[in-house]
């Protein structure tokens, strides 16, 4: 990453996340560069980001696949039961920490925070809000 005239590094999040001075930087190699100035951001939060239609399906799958186990005892619903656990398992694996952006007038941002604790990522976003108030001070706002 190439810091801009009078910028500082602040915290690094992950390998491709940068809290300077004067922006957040998320550059994952040559393929995906983004950026946002510290005074452009008007909120940012962090969540967890999933894929509830594996959550949904798995269940809808285990009910279909457990109503046979009862009715008769030939075994026609084990494996829908066992792909019902496999959708549920595969919400769980595929569940992560996001962090969403939201500039002042324009499209929010997700970064991926991939192997950050959620305590670690608190810290990060409290440096993010003291460097907007540091940057917001210096401008006279």
């Amino acid at each position: 990453m190439r810091l801009l005239k009078d910028e500082v590094k602040l915290d690094t999040l992950t390998d491709s996340i940068v809290l300077t001075n004067q922006r957040i930087v998320n550059e994952r190699g040559n393929k995906y560069k983004n950026s946002i100035f510290l005074e452009k951001i008007s909120s940012i939060e962090m969540h967890y980001k999933n894929q509830l239609a594996f959550l949904i399906s798995g269940i809808i799958v285990c009910i279909i696949g457990i109503i046979p186990l009862f009715d008769d005892q030939s075994g026609a619903g084990l494996p829908l039961l066992l792909i019902g656990i496999v959708l549920i398992t595969a919400f769980f694996l595929t569940r992560k920490h996001v962090i969403i952006v939201y500039p002042d007038g324009g499209k929010s941002f997700e970064i991926g925070v991939k192997g950050a604790s959620p305590d670690r990522i608190d810290e990060f976003l409290t440096n993010v809000r003291a460097a907007i108030l540091d940057k917001n001070s210096e401008d006279g706002l």
